[in-house]
């Protein structure tokens, strides 16, 4: 295997077979068959280089008829086949082999046949993070300006090995939400920017494979938006697995905030008419009123 060098791959990575087909005799081949096998549920076939004559993705299987070509493989001469794929899923804990083998190389004009073969293996491993955010008070979504809102943060690890660090940084409009309080306690908070960061989620130990982190934020709620409503962001950047392999993911959620019930009420039209209007108005009604009485 030339790719990954040590061996482990991740879901989604390049993986790469090289297979050196050599006649080590002194009689030169005509045809030289080669045969590739492999679990097709670990490893994706993407591509060969040269390309097979036959290809059975399902049952993992690539044949070459004749790697010589229309020529032969001398004495001491190689054939090289690259064949790729994709880590398809994880092989933990253990790995997947790719099976070469070359079945009745002819020699050079003479009823002789030669076989060989052999196998290499890959570790592959998944290493996936999800993240979610979700408006927890309010539940129906709104909210009034003085009241309390808070967001909930849940960092899962769908894969299969540890996450050993996962830092957070939530951002939000200070215009529209005052920060209050968070558990766990943030590293630092910028109300000013309104940017909250934690260096490390998981403290002194790990997120296990299928383990969760939950932070809850909590905010006041400060000025009337639109019923676009403001956003809260949660980002994890780089968080890291192993071996040089880090994970990012992002949510985001948001809170419609309305005006403060006793807040202050619009004027009806009436209201908002000139007081020369209103004296008008008052002085027909008691005109009228006038008119009755006179009639009685």
């Amino acid at each position: 295997m030339t790719e990954p060098g040590d061996g482990d791959a991740y879901v989604g990575d390049a993986v790469v077979f090289t297979v050196a087909v050599t006649n080590t005799g002194d009689i030169p081949l005509e045809t030289v068959p080669l045969v590739d096998t492999y679990d097709s549920t670990k490893l994706e076939y993407t591509g060969a280089n040269p390309t097979p004559d036959d290809v059975d993705a399902v049952l993992g299987v690539l044949q070459w008829t004749d790697l010589t070509g229309p020529g032969v493989l001398d004495p001491l001469s190689t054939v090289i086949v690259e064949i790729y794929f994709v880590a398809a899923e994880s092989t933990l804990p253990g790995s997947t082999t790719d099976y070469a083998e070359v079945n009745d190389a002819k020699a050079l004009d003479l009823e002789y046949y030669v076989d060989g073969s052999d196998d290499d293996d890959v570790i592959i491993m998944d290493a996936e993070m999800t993240v979610d955010k979700e408006l927890t008070e309010p539940p129906s979504g709104y909210t009034d300006i003085g009241e309390t809102v808070i967001f909930t943060v849940t960092i899962t690890n769908e894969g299969d090995l540890p996450i050993v660090t996962v830092p957070l940084v939530d951002t939000y409009d200070p215009a529209k939400l005052g920060y209050v309080t968070a558990s766990p306690t943030p590293d630092t908070a910028d109300t000013v920017g309104g940017v909250l960061e934690w260096t490390d989620l998981t403290g002194p130990g790990s997120l296990a494979p299928g383990g969760a982190l939950i932070v809850e934020i909590t905010f006041e709620a400060l000025e009337y938006t639109d019923y676009g409503g403001t956003e809260d962001l949660a980002e994890v950047i780089d968080a890291y697995v192993a071996q040089d392999k880090y994970l990012s993911g992002s949510d985001t959620a948001s809170v419609v905030i309305l005006s403060p019930v006793g807040g202050e009420v619009a004027l009806t039209p009436l209201q908002a008419a000139s007081p020369y209007l209103v004296a008008a108005l008052v002085l027909a009604s008691v005109l009228v009123l006038k008119r009755r009485i006179g009639s009685l």
